[in-house]
């Protein structure tokens, strides 16, 4: 599996109440550990780093699933369900937004 960017290059990730620790691998919204599969870590990581920007799909393919997109395309839909029922909270300060024909996008709300 593959990364964006090396996992000792950056501690921390941060977007609004969304917190990321990278030599840890633990995810925190408003404090609240949240439990993420190691895919969902990867997935987030990248929409995180790349925050506010689109991420394409193919860019998820070339770094999440080695290049190939074609058979994992329910798979992708399936994790960023996920990640979006595990991200949902009281106040939404935090939202993966679709963006049609192109991809996904991570938006901290104020």
């Amino acid at each position: 599996m593959t990364y964006f960017i090396e996992a000792s290059t950056v501690d921390y990730i941060k977007v609004n109440s969304l917190e990321l620790f990278t030599h840890s691998r633990q995810v925190s919204l408003n404090k609240q550990p949240i439990y993420v599969t190691g895919l969902e870590y990867s997935l987030l990581l990248l929409l995180m780093q790349k925050s506010p920007a689109v991420v394409t799909k193919r860019e998820i393919a070339n770094c999440i699933f080695d290049g190939i997109l074609a058979g994992n395309k329910s798979s992708l839909f399936t994790h960023i369900s996920n990640l979006r029922r595990k991200l949902k909270s009281e106040i939404e300060q935090v939202v993966i937004q679709s963006i049609r024909g192109q991809g996904y996008c991570l938006i901290g709300s104020n």
